[in-house]
């Protein structure tokens, strides 16, 4: 009796398999050794293979079988092909995403349309004959002016462009003043013209929804007046003079007309006529790329992104190689099991699931199941359950011992 004491003694509980459905009032406590003692203590192997296949089968009602699936939680168990192909679908999606995020960062080959309103405006007053022009009695614009008391004619430019969102601008502009004698019957022959530039080219440049400037401009009348009126005798009185000071906006093409004012010359009254724009709801279309806070943003994700898939790359092709190196030692130990121990073993073919109603036993190592076979007199029910895991498995009537074999702990 002794001698049975010692080999029970070997036996070690791994707890309760989480992948079966048991009664909650059938939890193992204790050692195997301790049950041992319970319910073997004082009995021959004879007697207790007797008792084992006497003992009537307790079957639980069906209330009690609905509350105990309520009670036992399972923990889902993902093969490890199913792990590897998650990881590589994640780090095709992260990459994927990466990417994305990285054309957005250039903004390669993207145009966007934007809409702008362009106005000018062109504003003057003329002022008259007087030695300073601060103290001069200026008049308002749309009237008629003496040549003989007209001495400054003081030209007010504006210029605004409002974008529908923030773009990158650099543009320049310059004001000219062209004094032209032409044909009075044909007016694009031009007999004389001269050009004075009033404001040197003048850039800008920023990111902005917007763009205004604005340039007062004194002009003296009489100065220009008088280069006519020198010329007169040389082109005849069939001629005709004009001053002409014009807004240019320069781009990289050509230099804009977008404003101006046209002052006759050599007239004893005169008008000034002046034109602006009014370009309401334009649409231009825009290479946009200029970096900004925006490419940043994506710059930085697709980074993270890339090192994310990275690292899961790196883990899933530790973990594939890792299986494969045990999965070597898996076999062997496997097989070694079945070669050694086949009068004993039985395969089953389509997996094995253990009545719900037995107490499961989990034992640590194939020995001790041997062990726990001898004892109970039943073969051992060997199940695959995927190419890395195995389960064999003695039971009797009332519980079973199950020893599990996986590659990850060889």
């Amino acid at each position: 009796m002794e001698n049975k004491d010692k080999k029970a003694s070997k036996f070690k509980f791994a707890g309760i398999d989480d992948q079966e459905e048991v009664k909650s009032s059938d939890k193992i406590e204790g050692s195997f050794k301790e049950i041992q003692k319970k319910e073997f203590e004082n009995k021959s192997l004879k007697d207790l293979v007797d008792a084992s296949m006497q003992k009537p089968r307790k079957v639980p009602a069906p209330e009690e079988l609905d509350r105990t699936k309520h009670k036992v939680k399972r923990s889902m168990y993902l093969s490890f092909e199913t792990r590897v192909a998650l990881r590589v679908v994640t780090i095709l999606i992260l990459f994927a995403c990466a990417c994305y995020f990285i054309l957005e960062a250039v903004n390669y080959g993207k145009k966007e349309l934007v809409t702008y309103d362009e106005i000018t405006e062109a504003n003057y007053n003329v002022c008259q004959n007087t030695n300073n022009y601060f103290d001069s009695k200026c008049l308002e614009e749309g009237l008629k002016y003496n040549q003989s008391t007209s001495n400054f004619i003081n030209i007010v430019f504006k210029y605004n462009m409002n974008y529908s969102r923030n773009v990158p601008y650099d543009i320049a502009y310059h004001v000219v003043a062209i004094t032209k004698i032409y044909d009075k019957e044909n007016n694009t022959k031009v007999l004389f013209k001269n050009e004075d530039v009033l404001v040197e080219r003048t850039s800008i440049s920023d990111i902005s929804d917007h763009i205004f400037f604005d340039n007062n401009i004194n002009l003296e009348y009489k100065r220009y007046n008088s280069m006519v009126t020198e010329n007169e005798a040389k082109y005849g009185k069939n001629s005709e003079a004009s001053l002409e000071v014009v807004l240019y906006l320069d781009t990289d093409e050509e230099a804009v007309n977008v404003a101006s004012v046209t002052i006759p010359l050599n007239e004893k009254t005169f008008s000034i006529r002046k034109s602006a724009l009014s370009n309401l709801q334009k649409t231009m279309e825009l290479d946009n790329n200029t970096w900004n806070n925006y490419n940043t943003m994506c710059a930085v994700i697709a980074s993270i992104l890339i090192i994310l898939s990275l690292m899961i790359l790196y883990r899933t092709t530790l973990l594939v190689l890792k299986v494969t190196n045990n999965k070597n030692k898996y076999e062997e130990y496997l097989n070694k099991i079945l070669k050694t121990y086949d009068k004993v073993i039985v395969t089953a073919k389509d997996g094995y699931v253990v009545d719900s109603t037995k107490k499961i036993i989990k034992v640590a190592e194939f020995s001790e199941l041997l062990d726990a076979r001898k004892l109970l007199d039943q073969p051992i029910i060997y199940s695959k359950i995927n190419s890395v895991k195995s389960e064999f498995v003695v039971e009797d009537e009332s519980k079973a011992f199950k020893y599990v074999l996986k590659d990850s702990d060889l």
